[in-house]
């Protein structure tokens, strides 16, 4: 809350100011504490450097990079779930919606033994699971699947197609969440060609909101029953897909050569997607506009030039 936050403030100035004390040690001891509290404290920490001794602005400078680095890092992790007990479904996507930020829309309710609508009671024990695994476990429980195509910048929750659970088939990368859903052979009589066709449903927590995503095939490796590699076709190309804004799932289509007939089944795929994810939103603030030529700004690794400013009658 606000009296949590003024609380932090008072904490990070009071610490800032041993940045300029007279002894080296406890201006080392300053800035290893502010890098202790972590990302929460970046937007506290003193924007003016024209306002602070030449080394308190290179060690701000410093720590507000490594702050920056680390949130940058933080949000390709998974969120977290911790949850215990027996509840009604309603309430457990409620509390990890409200746990990790993710947007959960239940459609079609269940109907629950008490009439509620808010779906059977499940038992459930979280303990700072990541949020893929947790919500599979629950849906799992329920006979519910996820629809990621449903809602804006959130999950719709659904009955399950077809009666066979992806339990087994489905892997997990810090936010993102991987099902294959076909695998299509296909042979030209014509021109004799051929090939394998693997499809993907990637899906990654609502909260974030990727750029792109791009699939190296030179970093696909997959193996049939037999242990024996399979052969990915477009080797070197590096396709870049489609992510639309607001959806937080694509798909992604992984070409094979098509292998012998007596080969039953890929039996594990690995690879590495690259994803460009937006980091915060920064504020670049200019003063003295009217005399500002050429004044530079920098934030996070980006650096802002700002030209010149002038009025046009009323327009500046």
């Amino acid at each position: 809350g606000p009296a949590v936050d003024d609380d932090l403030a008072l904490q990070v100035r009071r610490i800032v100011r041993q940045l300029d004390a007279p002894q080296l040690a406890r201006r080392e001891a300053a800035e290893q504490e502010l890098l202790q509290l972590g990302p929460k404290v970046v937007d506290l920490l003193p924007q003016s450097p024209d306002r602070m001794s030449a080394e308190v602005a290179q060690r701000i400078a410093r720590i507000r990079q490594r702050l920056q680095r680390l949130m940058a890092e933080l949000a390709g992790q998974a969120s977290r779930v911790t949850l215990q007990g027996a509840m009604p479904l309603g309430e457990i996507l409620s509390k990890i919606e409200e746990q990790t930020g993710n947007k959960l829309v239940l459609g079609q309710r269940p109907p629950g033994p008490e009439g509620q609508g808010e779906g059977p009671k499940l038992e459930v024990d979280f303990d700072n699971t990541p949020f893929w695994e947790a919500l599979d476990r629950v849906l799992q429980q329920s006979g519910l699947a996820v629809y990621p195509f449903g809602e804006e910048k959130a999950l719709s929750i659904v009955p399950r197609p077809g009666r066979e659970s992806p339990a087994g088939r489905v892997g997990y990368s810090g936010p993102f969440r991987f099902e294959p859903v076909s695998i299509q052979a296909v042979r030209d009589l014509r021109s004799g060609t051929a090939s394998l066709r693997l499809t993907l449903e990637v899906s990654w927590e609502p909260r974030l909101a990727p750029v792109s995503l791009q699939q190296r095939m030179d970093d696909v490796q997959a193996v049939d029953e037999k242990g024996d590699s399979l052969a990915v076709a477009l080797k070197g190309a590096a396709p870049e897909v489609p992510v639309l804004p607001g959806l937080p799932a694509v798909t992604l289509e992984i070409p094979f050569e098509l292998p012998s007939r007596d080969v039953k089944s890929i039996a594990q795929l690995k690879g590495k997607l690259s994803a460009l994810l937006p980091g915060k939103m920064e504020a670049f603030r200019f003063g003295d506009l009217e005399e500002a030529e050429r004044v530079e700004k920098r934030v996070a690794g980006v650096t802002v030039v700002l030209e010149q400013v002038r009025k046009n009658r009323s327009l500046w």
